[in-house]
C-alpha cells in the first residue's frame, strides 16, 4: 500500500506561516564590490535602494562571527541606520537541556510516536478518526503499528503506514517538539540567518553596508615569454566565490598581502559561573562593590606615518578602480597590447601571446597590502569559478644556465635552465607556477618566488645535461702582514684563501651564459676572477651568483675566490717576527720613520736568533756531558776497588775530570748566552716602542 504524506497539523501551519513572511521580505542588497585576500577572507560591498523600516539579509550561519565583527552600514539618508539584529543562536545543550532524550533524538513517524508514548494524540488513518493515548510501537508482519488506548479503554492497533495525520493534543508536548525541530534547523553552515537592519524611520533608503567573510584564498599563476633577449610576463588569478551571494558586474579586487584575520565567537550567548550564595543571606551593598583599580596607564597611540605617494603609473592604472561605497567607475586604463598586433598569423606565434590574456589590473599599495583592481566588472555566481588577469607585461630578464646543486641528483652535475626574470612592471610577483615559453613553444615550468616591483629572481625550469660541471674546493691561509704597533704591541693580520674550482665541460653547439651559484662564506669577501668581473655578481644574502661565459664544445675551468683577513697580535720575539718587520720594510709603501726604527730592531733579531742558536747548540752539548759523565760514573763504581782493575780505575776517572772541566767551560758559555739574550729581548722590546705605525 502506497503510503500517504504525513501531517503534524500545527507544527506545519506555523512552518507555512513562516514561509509566508520569509517570502515578502526584500531581496537582499546586490553585491558591488569584492576584494579577496591571501589571508582567508573577502571584503563585500553591498549597496542599492530600500523601502520600510528594516532589511533583512540572509546570511550562512557560519559568515555570523565575521559579520558582526566587520559589518558597518551607511543609510545616505539625514537619519540613519538605528541598530542590527539577528536571532540568539544559544548551545544544544543550553536550548534542549529540559527536552528528554527520547525527544531529542527522535526522527521519523516511528520515532516521534514511540518517544510520545502516554501522550494525547489524535489519529487519522483513512475513514478511522480516533482519540486516545499512545501505547507504544509494535512490529508485525504488514510492518510497525502503533496501539491507542482509545476513549472506551480499548487497545487499538493502528499501522503507520495508514496514517493520514497525527495531532499532538498536548501542548506542552508541540512546543518540545517545535524546539527540537528549531534545534535542527540551525545545525549546518549553509542554513541562513537572517541579520535585521533596522532604520529610524519608514519610506526609502539608499543604504550600502560591507563587511568580512571567510573565504578561500585567490590563486595566482604565470606565463613568462622569451623572445629574442625580452620576456613578455602574463599573470592570472583563479578567485572561487563561496560567499552564499552571486558577484554579478561587481567591481573585483585581489589583495597581495596578509593582514592578520581570526575567528571570533559573537553570537552564541556566554554565561559566565557566579557563586551561589542562597546560603549566606542577603548581599549588602558592601559584596556589590567592584574590584579596587590596581593600575591603570593611558595608552599613548602611535603617530600615524604617512603613505609613500603611489607612482604616477600606479596611480594612472588605480583611479578607476579604488575601494570605496560609491561608484566611481572611470575608463579603463589601456592595455600594453591594446591594438599592437594586426590580425593574421600563427594562433600562438610570439606576436599575439600578449593578446592571449586580458588588460593588466590596476595597481594600488595601500596600508603595506599591494592591490589588483581588475578592469571593468566581473561577475562570479555563486558556488563557481572564475580566472582574471593580473598582468600582461614587458618585464626584463634573461635565458641562461644556472648551476645550484641541490636534493635533485641531476643538479649535482648539471646546470639548470633558469628564467633570470627582472620584475620591471609596478606588480608585486606571487608565489606561484609558471610556465615558460620560447621561440612559440612550451620548454618547462618552475615556481616564481615572491618578487618585489624593481627585484629580480632565478626560476629554473629544465635541466641542460649537455653541460658538465665538477667542484673541488680548497682552503688555504696566505702571509702575515704588519699593520700597527703600539706601545709595544704588534698587531697583524693573517689572510685565507678560500677557493672553489669549477671545472665546465660544455657539448653544446652555443655559447652560453651561465651562472655558478657559490655559497657565501662569513667573513669572506669575493674577489676579482680571471674569468669574471665583480661587478656583474649578483650579491645574495646567503650565496653568489657569478656570471662566466661557455664556449661551445669547449672545456673550462673557473676558479672563484673567497678571501678574509683575521686580525692577531704578534710575539715580538716569536720566530714570525723578524719575518713580518722585514716584509715591511721590503714594502715600497713603508714609512721611512718606522722603517728607521724598525731596521735596529731586525738587525737585533736578527742577533737574537744567532744567541739562540748558540744556546740551543750549547745546551745540547751540556746534555751529552753530563750524560757521558753519569755513564762514566757508573763504570767506576763497576769496577770497584780491586787491584786488578786499578789502572782502568785511574784512566776512567782522568775521562771523568775532563768532562767536568767541559761541563763547567759549558756551563759558563750557558750562562754567557742567557745574559746576552735577555739583554736582546729586552733592547728588541724597548725598540719596539719607539715604533709608532697606525
Amino acid at each position: 500500500m502506497q503510503r500517504k504524506p504525513l501531517l503534524l497539523a500545527p507544527i506545519v501551519a506555523a512552518a507555512l506561516g513562516a514561509c509566508g513572511a520569509r517570502q515578502s521580505v526584500a531581496p537582499p542588497l546586490p553585491v558591488t564590490r569584492v576584494v579577496l585576500y591571501q589571508s582567508g577572507v573577502a571584503y563585500l560591498e553591498r549597496a542599492g535602494t530600500v523601502s520600510g523600516e528594516a532589511l533583512t539579509l540572509p546570511i550562512r550561519a557560519d559568515q555570523v562571527n565575521d559579520i558582526l565583527a566587520t559589518l558597518f552600514v551607511v543609510d545616505r539618508g539625514v537619519e540613519g541606520a538605528t541598530s542590527v539584529s539577528l536571532p540568539i543562536d544559544p548551545s544544544a545543550a543550553d536550548q534542549l537541556a529540559d527536552l528528554p532524550p527520547e525527544l531529542r533524538d527522535a526522527g521519523g513517524m516511528v520515532s516521534i510516536l514511540a518517544a510520545f508514548r502516554g501522550a494525547d494524540v489524535a489519529v487519522d488513518a483513512g475513514a478511522l478518526h480516533m482519540r486516545g493515548r499512545v501505547v507504544g510501537i509494535e512490529y508485525l508482519d504488514d510492518g510497525p503499528h502503533v496501539s491507542i488506548l482509545d476513549r472506551g479503554d480499548h487497545v487499538v492497533p493502528v499501522r503507520i503506514a495508514d496514517i493520514d495525520q497525527v495531532e499532538l493534543l498536548g501542548s506542552s508536548l508541540t512546543t518540545g517538539l517545535r524546539r527540537s525541530l528549531d534545534h535542527s534547523l540551525a545545525q549546518g553552515d549553509w542554513k541562513p540567518t537572517d541579520v535585521t537592519v533596522r532604520f529610524a524611520r519608514a519610506g526609502e533608503h539608499d543604504i550600502a553596508l560591507a563587511y568580512v567573510v571567510e573565504s578561500p584564498i585567490w590563486k595566482p599563476a604565470y606565463r613568462a615569454i622569451i623572445d629574442d633577449g625580452s620576456v613578455l610576463l602574463q599573470g592570472w588569478a583563479v578567485i572561487d566565490n563561496t560567499s552564499g551571494a552571486d558577484w554579478t558586474d561587481v567591481r573585483l579586487s585581489l589583495a597581495a598581502g596578509t593582514p592578520l584575520s581570526f575567528r571570533y565567537d559573537l553570537h552564541s550567548p556566554i554565561y559566565i559561573g557566579r557563586p551561589d550564595m542562597s546560603g549566606y543571606g542577603t548581599p549588602t551593598s558592601l559584596d556589590l562593590r567592584p574590584p579596587e583599580v590596581i593600575a591603570a596607564q593611558q595608552r599613548r597611540p602611535a603617530s600615524a606615518a604617512a603613505p609613500a605617494p603611489a607612482s604616477a603609473e600606479m596611480r594612472s592604472r588605480a583611479d578607476y578602480g579604488r575601494i570605496g561605497l560609491e561608484d566611481d567607475a572611470a575608463e579603463m586604463p589601456p592595455g600594453f597590447y591594446d591594438g599592437e598586433y594586426a590580425t593574421g598569423g600563427a594562433a600562438f606565434s610570439a606576436d599575439t601571446y600578449g593578446n592571449a590574456v586580458g588588460v593588466s589590473a590596476g595597481a594600488e599599495r595601500d596600508a603595506g597590502i599591494f592591490r589588483f583592481d581588475i578592469p571593468g566588472r566581473v561577475t562570479v555566481p555563486d558556488q563557481s569559478s572564475t580566472m582574471v588577469t593580473l598582468v600582461n607585461e614587458r618585464a626584463g630578464g634573461e635565458d641562461a644556465l644556472v648551476f645550484q646543486p641541490g636534493s635533485a641528483p641531476t643538479s649535482q652535475s648539471s646546470p639548470y635552465r633558469a628564467l633570470m626574470l627582472d620584475n620591471a612592471t609596478p606588480y608585486p610577483v606571487q608565489p606561484a607556477p609558471i610556465a615558460i615559453y620560447s621561440r612559440g613553444s612550451f620548454v618547462g615550468q618552475g615556481v616564481t618566488p615572491a618578487i618585489a616591483p624593481g627585484e629580480s629572481a632565478v626560476i629554473p625550469y629544465a635541466f641542460e645535461t649537455g653541460v658538465r660541471i665538477a667542484r673541488r674546493q680548497t682552503s688555504a691561509s696566505g702571509e702575515v702582514t704588519l699593520t700597527r704597533i703600539v706601545d709595544g704591541v704588534v698587531y697583524t693580520e693573517t689572510q685565507y684563501v678560500n677557493a672553489t674550482a669549477f671545472e665546465i665541460d660544455s657539448a653544446l653547439d652555443d655559447d652560453e651564459r651561465l651562472y655558478l651559484r657559490v655559497d657565501r662564506l662569513g667573513g669572506y669577501e669575493l674577489v676579482d676572477g680571471d674569468d669574471f668581473d665583480l661587478d656583474d655578481v649578483q650579491t645574495e644574502a646567503a650565496y653568489y651568483l657569478v656570471p662566466v661565459d661557455v664556449a661551445a664544445t669547449a672545456e673550462h675551468t673557473v676558479t672563484v675566490e673567497q678571501r678574509t683577513r683575521t686580525s692577531t697580535t704578534l710575539d715580538p720575539l716569536g720566530a714570525d717576527a723578524k719575518r713580518v718587520f722585514s716584509a715591511y720594510l721590503s714594502r715600497p709603501d713603508a714609512r721611512p720613520d718606522v722603517a728607521a726604527a724598525l731596521r735596529p730592531v731586525v738587525t737585533k733579531l736578527e742577533q737574537l736568533a744567532d744567541i739562540d742558536r748558540q744556546y740551543a747548540e750549547a745546551t745540547r752539548l751540556q746534555s751529552d756531558i753530563q750524560n757521558r759523565s753519569a755513564e762514566l760514573r757508573r763504570n767506576l763504581a763497576a769496577l770497584g776497588t780491586s787491584d786488578a782493575n786499578a789502572e782502568l780505575r785511574r784512566t776512567l776517572t782522568e775521562r771523568l775530570s775532563e768532562q767536568d772541566d767541559l761541563s763547567a767551560a759549558t756551563a759558563g758559555q750557558i750562562v754567557a748566552l742567557s745574559e746576552q739574550r735577555s739583554a736582546l729581548r729586552v733592547e728588541v722590546v724597548e725598540g719596539l716602542r719607539a715604533v709608532h705605525l697606525n
